[in-house]
């Protein structure tokens, strides 16, 4: 969001948008998952069953999806998917009464892999928005020094 604070146009202030709710989700999910929150704060001080909690978090998330999903079409965004995807095979496996024995490994695992998949996506959006903001001020620069871009210095 630094690298994107000088430009005040349109496209910047989605992008600055869709970082700040991509943290939102983030620091829901990290805390939610961190202090099992969705397992002991929500049902004994908010009276709010598993199932509302995930039905938020499930109603978040496609509405995160779709209000920016041009933002996200522009991007690597089968990482996302697979985060997506990963997650919701983690509380799938989490919630199954079939597997006795070592539920909590598989759906930890793929929560694992959710949570790399995660980082992975967000990591390569962000060094792309920098780079390309980079790119850019670097041409400001030329221009306001009055150097054609092929005499850059290198």
């Amino acid at each position: 969001m630094i690298a994107l604070g000088r430009s005040s146009t349109s496209e910047a202030n989605n992008w600055r948008r869709f970082l700040l709710f991509s943290g939102i989700l983030t620091c829901l999910l990290l805390f939610d998952d961190l202090f099992q929150m969705h397992q002991i704060f929500y049902p004994k001080y908010l009276h709010f069953t598993t199932a509302v909690v995930y039905g938020f978090y499930g109603f978040f998330a496609f509405w995160y999806l779709y209000y920016f999903k041009r933002q996200i079409k522009t991007t690597e965004f089968l990482l996302l998917v697979l985060a997506f995807g990963f997650f919701a095979l983690a509380i799938v496996s989490d919630g199954m009464p079939l597997i006795s024995r070592g539920r909590t490994a598989i759906s930890d695992g793929f929560k694992f892999f959710g949570i790399v998949s995660w980082i992975s996506y967000f990591s390569r959006t962000c060094f792309r928005l920098l780079t390309d903001r980079m790119r850019v001020f670097a041409i400001d620069v030329d221009i306001y020094e009055g150097r054609p871009d092929n005499e850059r210095k290198t």
